[in-house]
């Protein structure tokens, strides 16, 4: 995966938004609207669990992209398309794994790796949605 430092700048910033969104709104309808009028300050515990845990899915990302690396067929070393779909999937599969394990220390791991996967879900967002934008970039590039 070839994306510029500011490629993955963009995408993390993305990251951090979507999740955090994602965890405000959830807990602004399990609150029924009690954080919406608290002000910006309540929006701080959510940016940093949504930048923790979007650290944790680009050091998943890396993890990926360095055992698709690893793989020594020839197949996967030829065919870009190919590592990049690898690299996302085992990036999430350890994202998955890693993110249920610290919240199944209590117990009830089921719950723990359905909620990590539906997270999961939203790791695909800001790198493909860079991934492509570069990409159409790349293309305008070409033809200008």
């Amino acid at each position: 995966m070839n994306l510029s430092a500011s490629q993955w700048w963009i995408a993390f910033v993305l990251d951090v938004l979507i999740k955090a969104a994602l965890f405000y709104w959830q807990a602004a309808l399990v609150t029924l609207g009690m954080i919406a009028l608290q002000g910006f300050e309540s929006l701080i515990p959510f940016i940093l669990v949504a930048a923790s845990l979007s650290s944790l899915h680009f050091l998943c990302l890396f993890f990926g992209n360095r055992f698709v690396g690893s793989l020594q067929a020839a197949t996967v070393q030829r065919s870009r398309p190919l590592k990049f779909v690898l690299m996302l999937i085992f990036a999430n599969l350890f994202f998955i794994v890693s993110f249920a394990a610290v919240l199944s220390v209590s117990g009830n791991v089921l719950d723990h790796i359905l909620l990590s996967a539906i997270v999961a879900v939203t790791n695909l967002v800001p790198v493909l949605l860079v991934t492509a934008t570069g990409g159409l970039l790349g293309i305008a590039e070409l033809r200008a």
